[in-house]
């Protein structure tokens, strides 16, 4: 709690809704929570989305750099733009 930076008042209210959505069970002998089959496949799922977001952004970014290095040329302007410089440093 104290190292998620959450409040008692948070931690529960996120726990509750948690539970409700089935991602998390608290241990009806123990009274401690555990993630869920479901919970861990969400996480797996995200982490996947996280992972593929990350190089969507990465091609997007090579892309437009691509972009800019057809514009420059096509302009006759023969100085290299700070595309040709993030592409070649990757």
């Amino acid at each position: 709690m104290y190292r998620a930076n959450l409040s008692y008042v948070m931690l529960v209210r996120y726990l509750t809704i948690l539970c409700e959505h089935g991602l998390v069970e608290r241990s009806a002998v123990h009274g401690y929570y555990r993630t869920t089959v479901r919970g861990q496949s969400f996480v797996r799922d995200y982490e996947e989305f996280k992972r593929l977001e990350q190089l969507y952004q990465s091609k997007e970014s090579a892309l437009r750099a691509v972009g800019e290095l057809k514009t420059t040329m096509s302009s006759g302007n023969l100085g290299a733009p700070r595309s040709l410089e993030l592409l070649t440093t990757r």
